[in-house]
């Protein structure tokens, strides 16, 4: 059937209206009733097994990994895709609700939680598959997010029969992980129609280990609309300071934030720190539960918070301070950003990747945690160079790391796999507003 230019599609008791340019390729099968969602012809699986899209927080053992998983899911149905995202804990229910109107989410149940994280996949594989049958599912191509999720890829690949992108993620600490989980991240490299990652050096790092991979660069995309630059005043009021302070956000908690807790104590027990200086530690509990002698130093920790939650905090901050010491996804310098907050980060990759010393941030070493303190307290005084990081921040995030921009570049590849057969290795960049 001819696919009309612009199309107004009931779903329920609303409307899902595409953006402007989106690609339409599916049929509208009947309207009401809410069931049109599960007769989309243009449909992808995502798979992420170990990060729950819809999870409201930000923070705990998968860092900012489920937050890319959902604004990426999110921003790809602006583009006329219906997706379904598979992940695990739950018994099978299926949730669409806080994704929108073109997604689902499936929690898989059957991998018993004593089970060895690596031996999960087959159980988690056989359970997907039986639910795609019993809907009656078809996808163009399925989507895995991280090694776990690769896995269970590689258990739907034959039974499915469509193409497989697969993000990684953490591929430049590859060789800090297990014996096993590196040689099953290498074997998905090679296995995968193609590999898509965040940032170039993680490009470079995929070639590396798998050189007959078919690579594209994209970068991850921000929603603005959760954060931008906003008043401090109520959240300063609310936490009971009169200035900006620091703000650390912790995904995963790592050597870097506890070196920073170290240095942090000893200075202010040693009174060099200035005496209306306050920590900020998002997304992490006291280390020792004890949240009032901590306060005595200075120190708030806010732990994990929903995204909206999170945004408010990056308003009472003069500086972010990032001293993660291993490879991120670079999701908190960008939401910094975002919001206006310069950002002091440690040079690892990902956050080496979007902030821009001396324009959008300042960049160290990720050994030297004093380093990373000492810039962050003297960018905290020097208010009209954090004001000019902080416009430049702003402006760095619309033209690089939109979610629009991802989206649009994610359905440029969707569609070019659906159409290009794998020839020669190659490494793609499409990073764009």
């Amino acid at each position: 059937m001819s696919v009309p230019r612009f199309v107004l599609w009931a779903v329920g008791n609303g409307f899902f209206i595409p953006r402007p340019g989106a690609r339409m390729g599916w049929e509208l099968m009947g309207i009401g009733g809410g069931s049109e969602v599960d007769r989309l012809e243009r449909r992808l699986l995502h798979l992420s097994m170990l990060a729950d899209p819809l999870s409201p927080f930000s923070g705990g053992t998968v860092g900012g990994r489920q937050v890319m998983v959902r604004e990426t899911v999110r921003a790809v149905q602006d583009e006329g895709y219906g997706i379904d995202v598979m992940t695990a804990g739950g018994d099978g229910s299926v949730e669409r609700s806080a994704l929108g109107h073109l997604a689902r989410v499936v929690r898989l149940a059957s991998a018993a939680a004593d089970t060895p994280l690596g031996d999960r996949a087959p159980a988690w594989g056989r359970e997907a598959l039986e639910w795609i049958r019993s809907q009656g599912r078809h996808y163009q191509l399925m989507h895995s997010h991280h090694w776990m999720s690769g896995a269970v890829a590689q258990e739907l690949r034959s039974a499915l029969g469509v193409p497989w992108v697969h993000s990684p993620w953490a591929m430049p600490d590859m060789v800090q992980e297990e014996p096993a989980v590196a040689e099953a991240m290498e074997s998905q490299l090679r296995e995968a129609d193609w590999v898509v990652v965040p940032y170039p050096s993680f490009a470079d790092r995929v070639l590396e280990i798998a050189p007959e991979a078919r690579v594209r660069v994209i970068s991850p995309g921000v929603d603005v609309s959760t954060f931008f630059q906003r008043e401090a005043g109520p959240v300063l009021k609310a936490l009971g300071q009169k200035q900006r302070g620091l703000l650390t956000v912790v995904g995963q908690a790592d050597d870097g934030v506890r070196a920073l807790l170290r240095d942090w104590t000893d200075r202010r027990r040693a009174g060099v720190l200035p005496a209306d200086v306050v920590l900020l530690v998002a997304g992490m509990d006291p280390p020792d539960g004890d949240a009032q002698a901590w306060q005595q130093l200075g120190v708030r920790f806010l732990g994990t918070l929903t995204h909206r939650n999170l945004a408010r905090y990056y308003a009472a901050a003069a500086v972010t301070i990032l001293p993660a010491r291993h490879a991120s996804l670079g999701m908190a310098a960008l939401e910094s950003m975002a919001s206006g907050t310069p950002v002091v980060a440690t040079a690892v990759a990902g956050q080496a990747s979007v902030v821009v010393p001396g324009e959008t941030g300042w960049l160290g070493p990720a050994e030297d945690t004093p380093a990373l303190l000492d810039a962050a307290l003297t960018l905290r005084q020097d208010v009209a160079a954090a004001r000019a990081l902080g416009a430049a921040g702003i402006a760095h995030v619309a033209q690089h790391y939109t979610r629009t921009g991802m989206a649009r570049a994610l359905a440029d590849l969707y569609e070019e796999i659906a159409a290009v057969p794998r020839t020669a290795p190659s490494v793609a960049s499409a990073v764009r507003p």
